[in-house]
């Protein structure tokens, strides 16, 4: 009877496959072929090379360093945004109270010439009233041309 070998057939790493054909002759017309297949379980506590752990390492340091200054940029970007709007409120409001400034002054010179018109008929009106009541046309001083 021939039969593989346990310390030839077995896999010898964690995490592998191995196949394995045994064959069993118990009489030379009669032969039964068997082919077994093992794959172990991986390792649950597996020792990490030194160089890979030292480069894993590295590389969550540098996705870090990334993700901080991508922040840090989105804040400054976020930041010049803000003082962008505040400086646009700021000139829309001057306009604005620019406006209502010219608006008034305006306004003010219109009352200003109101008043003043005002005072003119007031001074004009004394003047156009006569004592007389006959408002006759006066003779000509030159009947002769």
């Amino acid at each position: 009877m021939r039969y593989a070998s346990p310390s030839r057939g077995y896999p010898r790493r964690y995490g592998s496959t191995t196949s394995r054909r045994l064959t069993l002759t118990f009489i030379p017309t009669l032969t039964l072929a068997l082919t077994l297949t093992l794959t172990t379980q991986p390792d649950p506590n597996p020792n990490p090379d030194p160089d890979e752990q030292a480069e894993q390492e590295a590389g969550k340091v540098k996705v870090a360093t990334q993700t901080q200054l991508l922040v840090q940029k989105e804040a400054e970007t976020e930041a010049k945004r803000a003082v962008s709007e505040a400086e646009k409120r700021a000139a829309v409001a001057t306009i604005e109270l620019g406006k209502q400034l010219a608006e008034k002054q305006s306004m003010q010179r219109v009352e200003a010439i109101e008043n003043d018109m005002h005072l003119a008929r007031q001074k004009v009106a004394p003047m156009n009233r006569n004592p007389d009541p006959d408002p006759s046309p006066s003779p000509d001083p030159n009947p002769n041309p």
